[in-house]
């Protein structure tokens, strides 16, 4: 047998214990990040209900230039939507669907080019040393091999920006003053 031959079937081996192996791994991620916050919970609480205030503490904008964020006709509330378009991270939308005040917000994504969706959640509970404030994300892949291989790998991929994204929340409502929530 040829040595290109033997590279050819190492190949073909390779390709298919990976595609097998795929199979036997979870469809479902999650990834959680937390801080905690020296501001009054209602003011760390509206910089991430309202949606308008996103893009202050975001890390995605400062990450991909290129990405453009069009707000929905509702900024806040349930239903209060945002939709991205960049060249890196292709399209999607953010939707809150549910709301309890100054304690939880739920999100749906829909990442529009992947054909994927995951839940987003954050938490605010105020604790000795302020608000401990936890935001999480979790989805399910389905069948998708290459999904599956990424799961593997969603939280040291989108871990940063989670924990990027809290530093600068943390630091505009710690730097805000009373009266500007």
């Amino acid at each position: 047998m040829s040595v290109l031959r033997k590279i050819l079937l190492l190949v073909i081996i390779v390709m298919a214990l990976l595609i097998v192996g795929g199979f036997f791994l979870p469809s479902e991620y999650s990834m959680q990040r937390s801080t905690v916050i020296n501001a009054p919970i209602d003011r760390v609480y509206n910089l991430v209900a309202d949606l308008s205030r996103n893009e202050t503490w975001s890390p995605w904008k400062a990450k991909d230039p290129t990405v453009e964020i069009t707000l929905g006709e509702q900024t806040s509330g349930p239903g209060a939507s945002y939709t991205w378009v960049s060249e890196n991270s292709g399209k999607g939308r953010l939707t809150i669907t549910e709301l309890i005040p100054n304690y939880s917000i739920k999100t749906s994504l829909d990442f529009m080019d992947q054909g994927t969706q995951a839940e987003g959640l954050w938490q605010f509970e105020p604790s000795p040393e302020g608000i401990h404030v936890t935001w999480m994300m979790k989805g399910d892949v389905g069948r998708n091999i290459v999904g599956r291989y990424f799961g593997l790998v969603m939280d040291m991929m989108a871990g940063r920006d989670f924990e990027m994204g809290l530093a600068n929340l943390k630091e505009i409502a710690e730097k805000q003053s009373p009266g500007t929530e």
